[in-house]
């Protein structure tokens, strides 16, 4: 193997790959504070695609399951539906989704003038109030076919829109 890689070509060759996969790129400002957060109930202090993908699974399965199941009683039909996109234990994902620009900015949401919060019991506690994302750029990128495109795509918008960015 004593080959010589050309590292441009090689880096033009991914670039190329990724752009392929890329379904959106996705640049929000925040209105509102972000108040998402881990098991624990603290606040995270920056936006991660875990969350992300958890609160569009719930978004769908939701949508799906008010709109398109044919049992309203149970959610195993959204559930399958929802996890052939976004993969599950058994399944790998349709999509990947990739956030920056995640971290807040310095300042706190309760220096904001557009902010008034009034909280109860201990979650005035640093760690549990919500931080002032300016900015978030959220990439899709496709592992597979472009049916579902425009369904992840609005999914993503409505649950950042409505639950947290603004």
């Amino acid at each position: 193997m004593n080959e010589k890689i050309d590292l441009n070509n090689l880096m033009a060759d991914v670039d190329g790959f990724i752009k392929k996969r890329l379904v959106a790129k996705i640049k929000f400002e925040g209105v509102t504070p972000w108040w998402g957060g881990d098991h624990d109930g603290y606040t995270s202090n920056h936006i991660d695609e875990d969350e992300i993908v958890g609160r569009v699974r719930w978004f769908l399965r939701t949508v799906y399951n008010r709109f398109c199941a044919t049992n309203l009683n149970n959610y195993i039909e959204a559930e399958e539906f929802v996890s052939k996109l976004l993969g599950s234990t058994s399944s790998r994902s349709l999509y990947a989704i990739r956030t920056t620009n995640t971290r807040p900015v310095s300042n706190n949401c309760m220096d904001l003038p557009r902010i008034r919060l009034a909280t109860q019991g201990i979650r005035n506690k640093k760690n549990l109030l919500p931080v002032n994302i300016q900015n978030l750029t959220v990439e899709i990128y496709r592992n597979g076919s472009s049916t579902f495109d425009e369904i992840i795509v609005g999914a993503l918008i409505l649950t950042l829109a409505f639950l947290g960015i603004g």
